[in-house]
């Protein structure tokens, strides 16, 4: 299945799907060289859009990218500071 390359924090209560700060599970916050880091993403940054679709639960954010084939190019915000990115990569293969 599809990955963006990115660890959710599930003890995030605010709106949106928050990237954790710290390893969780043996996974670090970001896949190096996977998607989301090739896109400029960093750990604590909250995406907040997925393919035109707001996101504000962990459980929507995987299904909206499993509903994509590894290879798929996706656009999807995030937030950083207060500031909105929107940034377009292409979803990775699980390993």
């Amino acid at each position: 299945h599809a990955i963006i390359g990115a660890t959710m924090d599930l003890q995030y209560q605010g709106d949106g799907v928050r990237i954790t700060t710290v390893t969780q599970n043996g996974q670090p916050p970001l896949v190096s060289g996977g998607p989301a880091e090739k896109a400029g993403m960093r750990p604590g940054d909250v995406i907040t859009n997925f393919d035109g679709k707001p996101v504000t639960r962990p459980e929507e954010l995987i299904a909206l990218i499993r509903s994509h084939a590894p290879g798929d190019r996706v656009k999807l915000t995030y937030e950083r500071g207060g500031q909105s990115t929107p940034v377009e990569l292409t979803l990775a293969e699980s390993s």
